[in-house]
């Protein structure tokens, strides 16, 4: 039985982050293979994982002083000041200065943590980091060192903030170094695919596409609406999610047809929440009811989908890498509204919905409501799409198989 190894910055400890590697694990428990997930960070608060998946808290429970210690040797350490020399006008600001110590202390930690764990990984394991960032230059600090280790397989999966970073305004160092040590690079999008290879032409053929998946909701049951138009939404309510802009084109929308009765529930929560409940709360039209539900879990947005009929999930974002709340939405058959960032354009066809440019009009956002209202084949064919693409136990069980 292959051991994998998975590295999350703090699954299962947190309600919030990295709540679609859930789905992923209920596939993998079940197959001939023996997983445990090795968070960065953890806390008080932990999710159930499935059965006979193991948790190992090692490398989150260190101790203060080695932390400190970890953080001195890095002050000291060379791969911080080679990055001036490399390239001074990177450098310049504080920003880049504040994310590689973070990115190179976060290397730091793994490295230490593979070394002195060394026995654990045994010939033929596979470590497996389910983001492409500081876990990842870690494992390469760590094989440089240790022969053990070089036995091992090393892959990583790609997303967004990971993979995109200059767009989010986020610097990785050291990415070529990080490339260099993977098996594979296993991009969740083609536009992934594509960015990384362009990128870094020399390793093009360590990249590859595996998309994510979601299990589709048991019944597409749907309670009669009793509005002209019903619109949903999920996402962090942070200023790269243009929640707000949601908010002003619906009533944009809302004003531009009176006759037209609309409900928008929103699902998350975020920096700008405060901002968004203001602009709800003062500047809502008499035609628009609008619901900000907050933080939910994934089984009661799951019930939301099977018991009520939304005529479109919208996302608006500036940045995605393949959103999976859009598959979650196609897998109950409701059509996407969403802007042509990152691999959007690879589930939002018009078999499921309509594709915006990022610098859409009012226009542009009332014709895709509409094209999503009164074209009643689109449930059907969103929910073939979904089926052929993002099916998360077909594509989970190949890309285990994969590794």
């Amino acid at each position: 039985m292959k051991k994998i190894f998975l590295f999350t910055h703090s699954y299962p400890f947190s309600k919030v982050s990295e709540a679609f590697i859930e789905i992923e694990l209920q596939i993998a428990s079940k197959l001939d293979v023996e997983i445990t997930i090795i968070p960065l960070y953890s806390s008080s608060y932990q999710k159930e994982v499935p059965p006979g998946i193991k948790i190992y808290t090692g490398l989150s429970c260190l101790s203060k002083f080695r932390k400190a210690l970890i953080f001195y040797k890095l002050l000291i350490n060379p791969l911080l000041y080679s990055l001036f020399i490399q390239n001074k006008s990177i450098y310049k600001k504080w920003i880049n200065w504040y994310y590689a110590i973070k990115y190179l202390y976060g290397a730091l930690l793994i490295k230490d943590f593979l070394l002195s764990n060394k026995l654990i990984f045994q010939e033929g394991s596979i470590l497996y980091s389910f983001w492409l960032n500081y876990t990842v230059l870690g494992f390469a600090l760590a094989k440089e060192k240790s022969l053990n280790l070089m036995t091992c397989k090393f892959y990583s999966r790609a997303h967004r903030y990971d993979l995109y970073a200059e767009e989010v305004g986020i610097f990785i160092p050291y990415r070529e170094k990080m490339i260099a040590c993977l098996n594979k690079i296993f991009s969740c999008s083609n536009d992934g695919v594509q960015f990384l290879s362009e990128r870094y032409p020399n390793f093009s053929s360590k990249i590859e596409l595996d998309r994510l998946g979601v299990i589709p909701v048991n019944s597409v049951n749907k309670i009669q609406k009793t509005e002209d138009i019903s619109l949903i939404s999920c996402s962090n309510v942070i200023s790269v999610k243009r929640v707000c802009l949601i908010f002003n084109s619906i009533k944009q929308f809302c004003e531009d047809n009176p006759s037209l009765k609309v409900t928008w529930l929103h699902i998350g929560d975020g920096s700008e929440m405060t901002l968004l409940k203001e602009l709800v709360l003062t500047d809502t039209p008499y035609n628009l009811t609008a619901n900000l539900a907050g933080y939910m879990i994934h089984s009661e947005i799951v019930e939301l989908l099977e018991g009520n009929e939304f005529d479109a999930f919208i996302n608006l974002s500036l940045s995605e890498g393949l959103p999976v709340t859009l598959m979650e939405a196609i897998s109950a058959g409701v059509p996407l509204i969403a802007t042509d960032t990152g691999g959007s354009k690879e589930i939002v066809t018009r078999e499921t919905g309509c594709l915006l440019p990022l610098s859409f009009s009012q226009e542009d956002f009332a014709k895709a409501v509409m094209y999503c209202t009164n074209n009643k084949n689109l449930r059907e064919s969103s929910l073939s799409f979904f089926h052929s693409n993002f099916s998360a136990v077909k594509n989970y069980e190949n890309f285990y198989q994969k590794l």
